[in-house]
């Protein structure tokens, strides 16, 4: 009769440690966001004074329109027409106002859209037929919500800053990847770094490693209480 398979304690031991090893070592680096000093300019154009309750209050248990943007409301680019994600909750309008113009108020986009029918993350992108931004130019975009027949004084409005800087500065791969996300976290570049690591999740909706990422981003810039909405089509 065949004699049962016998592992000693210490060969037992060794793979129990193995096997716990492999459990609790890191898959991948953590995609860590540090904004630079740069802090968004004092806007002169009158923005972000408006009702923030006025057709967009959200429910006790969800965030209330959020931008995704570091805490000092600037984020950088190397893009011509880069995208702008915010948050948007389950709202009782379902038009907006896009816009960008310069520091000095020189109008750059507009374009009125539809929110989308369920609440989540949205990508806010210029056609790729409109004026590419200028480098080393400060624009400010906004999202202003349309709670009547028209826009209204009183309108919610919710901002940010962009700055598009010269490309060749950087060295960063043009090939989609984890490691390209972080090389552009790492160069201080917003919302690139988002619309890559976005465009990650996109292709593999169900890789752990891609969410736990996306959780770290959001959360090293203070935004973990959006971090698990979901990511929505991005608008036109």
């Amino acid at each position: 009769m065949r004699q049962p398979f016998r592992v000693s304690r210490f060969g037992l031991l060794g793979l129990i440690t193995a096997v716990t090893l492999s459990l609790i070592a890191p898959s991948a680096p953590a995609v860590i966001f540090e904004p630079p000093e740069d802090r968004a300019p004092d806007s002169t154009l009158g923005g972000g004074s408006r009702d923030p309750q006025q057709c967009v209050s959200a429910q006790d248990t969800l965030p209330s329109v959020t931008p995704l943007l570091p805490e000092t409301r600037i984020g950088f680019t190397v893009s011509e027409r880069p995208k702008i994600y915010v948050y948007v909750p389950e709202v009782t309008t379902k038009k907006v106002f896009f816009s960008l113009q310069t520091q000095t108020g020189e109008q750059h986009y507009q374009q009125e859209m539809e929110l989308p029918e369920t609440p989540g993350i949205i990508g806010l992108h210029l056609p790729d037929d409109g004026p590419p931004l200028k480098e080393n130019i400060n624009y400010q975009w906004r999202l202003v919500f349309i709670c009547s027949e028209s826009l209204e004084p009183d309108s919610p409005e919710y901002t940010g800053w962009i700055r598009r800087l010269p490309a060749q500065e950087y060295s960063i791969s043009s090939d989609l990847s984890l490691r390209q996300v972080q090389d552009l976290a790492e160069a201080k570049l917003w919302y690139d770094t988002v619309f890559s690591l976005v465009q990650l999740k996109s292709q593999e909706p169900d890789n752990l490693v891609l969410s736990q990422n996306w959780t770290e981003l959001l959360s090293s810039v203070g935004l973990e209480a959006i971090a698990n909405q979901p990511i929505l089509t991005s608008q036109p």
